[in-house]
């Protein structure tokens, strides 16, 4: 198991799309979503997958 943290501030689609790559049925328990007040926006989860997976997004 890997936590894994996306960190975007004004490229939405790039975020957007790497939140697509990672496979549903490999997130373990509930995510977590943030956008700050300066727009940076984060999303962390505990998922079930290689450093290497990971690497790949």
């Amino acid at each position: 198991m890997q936590n894994i943290v996306i960190i975007a501030d004004s490229n939405r689609i790039l975020f957007e799309r790497k939140l697509c790559k990672i496979p549903t049925e490999k997130i373990i328990g509930e995510p977590n979503f943030s956008i700050s007040e300066n727009g940076i926006m984060t999303y962390r989860a505990l998922v079930k997958m290689s450093p290497e997976e990971i690497a790949n997004l």
